[in-house]
């Protein structure tokens, strides 16, 4: 269509922006700079794409081939590459993906749904946020499963997903996810975690939030598996960059010095989104 150019042009310009750290808040509240910055997504064009679904989309999605079931991913898939997507009814449509994703055993077909809804999430911005607690619970049960593809498109899905909402609204469902006992889950739960703090500021990281996370992170900083202490300390540090030490403090009184240590050293080297510096402390 005559729009594809201008859509393709405005597309690089907007991932760009993302791989420059932009996020949905389009930087939230840091402060220094008064000059607004115009955000790509913004001057997309919405693409409408519940009606371009294939008709036979939610039988396909259940069939008993998988070869169809990924016919029927594929479709969303290609439609999701659209970078703004105009508001709409998702659910039906969450709640296939998100059925893909916890119950398929094809983990290729994992991997697609999880795409897809990173795809979706990324496009309607906001106006997924509705839909982000249906789906996060069930994309962190599903880091279990190691192989690489699958934990990298799942990583994909929930960044997206988080970018959608906030921290506060995800919180219930993560912190239940960080009691499972399976290690890989624990181990990627903190990293999301700690992917998330970056995108926080003091003011949407405020103490009643930090408190039940600090609470089981520091449970995992003396856990069996290394991965998962490595995690959690990479979480604590990166809380403590943002929140600032007068914040975090009150929560690491019980950390013995070693391991206090490790975490202020953590935080050091922790680069924040859109370059944030370290609140007074």
């Amino acid at each position: 269509s005559r729009f594809l150019r201008s859509q393709q042009e405005m597309k690089a310009k907007f991932e760009q922006q993302q791989a420059a750290g932009g996020d949905a808040d389009g930087g939230g509240n840091d402060g220094d700079e008064d000059v607004p910055q115009v955000d790509a997504y913004e001057l997309l064009e919405a693409v409408e794409i519940l009606s371009k679904l294939p008709k036979d989309f939610y039988d396909k999605i259940e069939a008993k081939k998988w070869q169809e079931r990924k016919e029927a991913l594929e479709a969303v898939e290609v439609l999701v590459k659209n970078p703004r997507l105009e508001a709409g009814d998702y659910a039906d449509l969450v709640k296939a993906l998100k059925k893909v994703v916890g119950k398929d055993t094809n983990v290729m077909l994992v991997a697609l749904a999880a795409k897809c809804l990173a795809g979706l999430a990324s496009g309607l911005r906001k106006k997924f946020g509705q839909y982000a607690g249906h789906v996060a619970p069930t994309i962190l049960e599903k880091f279990k499963e190691k192989k690489p593809q699958v934990v990298q498109a799942l990583q994909e899905a929930i960044d997206a997903i988080f970018l959608t909402t906030t921290l506060q609204n995800l919180s219930e469902d993560i912190l239940a996810v960080m009691d499972n006992k399976n290690p890989t889950i624990k181990q990627q739960t903190s990293l999301f975690i700690a992917r998330s703090f970056r995108h926080c500021t003091p003011s949407t990281l405020p103490k009643s939030l930090l408190k039940p996370f600090c609470a089981a992170l520091l449970k995992h900083i003396n856990d069996s598996a290394p991965e998962v202490r490595d995690a959690a300390f990479e979480a604590l540090g990166t809380a403590l960059k943002v929140a600032g030490e007068k914040t975090v403090n009150p929560f690491l009184t019980d950390v013995d010095k070693l391991k206090l240590d490790r975490i202020k050293e953590g935080a050091e080297n922790i680069e924040l989104v859109g370059g944030g510096k370290v609140s007074g402390g």
